[in-house]
């Protein structure tokens, strides 16, 4: 079947590159964002507040969310089927998994410091082959 000049097989095999005018259109959008962005963090330069901590804690478990977010919700949603009905299973599912990824957050990512230190005493403590 052809849509005008195009196949639909070819229409298929273009996969994400048929959205480059939405693609294009964020890219605009993204640019001016940034730029205000780092404005406002040049005012808010220096001053801390409760804001700037909930951030500074929540990018903590920036790293979990994007590794686990997808495997934790693959693991999570048929276990709540098999417990049963929850009042809000969308709303359950997605808190069980925030604090699934904020415990290994805080378990690993919090404790970059001293994993660090650990590791170059480790290597520091070996002796060197000659």
């Amino acid at each position: 079947m052809t849509l005008g000049l195009i196949s639909l097989d070819q229409l298929y095999s273009l996969r994400f590159s048929d959205e480059f005018i939405w693609n294009v259109f964020l890219a605009v959008l993204t640019g001016p964002h940034l730029a205000g962005v780092q404005a406002l963090c040049q005012t808010l330069q220096g001053q801390e507040n409760a804001l700037s901590k909930g951030v500074r804690d929540a990018a903590f478990v920036s790293f979990s969310l994007y590794l686990l977010q997808n495997p934790v919700l693959q693991f999570l949603k048929p276990m709540m089927s098999s417990v049963g009905r929850l009042p809000l299973p969308d709303l359950s599912l997605l808190v069980m998994t925030l604090l699934h990824c904020a415990l290994f957050g805080a378990a690993f990512e919090r404790t970059l410091r001293p994993q660090r230190a650990l590791v170059l005493q480790l290597f520091a403590a070996r002796p060197k082959r000659t």
